[in-house]
């Protein structure tokens, strides 16, 4: 519940009064179950189609409970297997306009393409199956943080933080 309240703030203060904690933990016990084929995999070493289901399906279940939604699916599933889901938001999932994602530097170096991502599972694994061609043969450089980890924060440096503070003027990070 902390971690909701605090790395999923925008969605969840709206819900903190009536979060059902009981079934929320219910949700986590049966993903843990159908999710448990994944324990100890890395995105990088797994066929993506042979799991599509139960991603598709663990992301769905999160996704709609209100407090949680799209990005803190993401975040909630890459806490139950760091090594294998990447997290997005609506930056990366490229819910902004077009025109922002094509003054990006990655867009136009042709490393990211830009793309927008249906908000549900289906679009979640698509997202996996792209991070998996992007960063093949990558390996993490501090083994303290999981590769899955170091797109996160590659993604966030380069997607959601200049976008972000082009259409809200954030100040330079740092």
């Amino acid at each position: 519940m902390l971690i909701l309240a605090t790395w999923n703030f925008a969605r969840f203060r709206y819900v903190t009064k009536t979060f059902d904690l009981i079934e929320y933990q219910g949700i986590l016990d049966c993903l843990t179950k159908t999710l448990s084929p994944l324990d100890g995999r890395k995105l990088m070493d797994s066929d993506l189609k042979e799991h599509r289901a139960p991603i598709v399906q663990a992301f769905d279940k999160l996704a709609c409970i209100e407090g949680i939604r799209f990005t803190g699916a993401a975040k909630i599933l890459h806490l139950m297997h760091p090594l294998f889901f990447v997290m997005w938001d609506r930056f990366i999932s490229g819910q902004y306009p077009k025109r922002e994602y094509l003054k990006l530097d990655i867009v136009q170096s042709g490393f990211w393409p830009y793309r927008k991502f249906v908000c549900s599972g289906d679009g979640y694994y698509d997202f996996l199956e792209v991070c998996q061609t992007r960063f093949q043969g990558l390996v993490s450089p501090d083994p303290c943080r999981s590769l899955a980890k170091c797109i996160d924060e590659f993604n966030f440096t380069t997607i959601t933080f200049p976008i972000a503070k082009a259409m809200r003027k954030l100040p330079d990070a740092g």
